[in-house]
């Protein structure tokens, strides 16, 4: 299992240009970025080990 520092490194920037490319608007972005993440977080250990980034997303 990966680490939320690892999982954040790896795909922070594509949620973030996924983010922005509906919000437009860097600020709201990088908001809900954190959230996602948070999120994340929160539920890792609910992960059992599909594609991250769709578990992401």
């Amino acid at each position: 299992m990966r680490t939320i520092e690892e999982i954040f490194f790896l795909y922070a920037n594509d949620v973030f240009r996924y983010v922005n490319s509906y919000v437009r608007n860097k600020y709201i972005a990088e908001d809900i970025l954190q959230d996602t993440f948070y999120k994340a977080y929160i539920a890792l250990d609910a992960y059992n080990g599909e594609n991250v980034k769709a578990w992401l997303f």
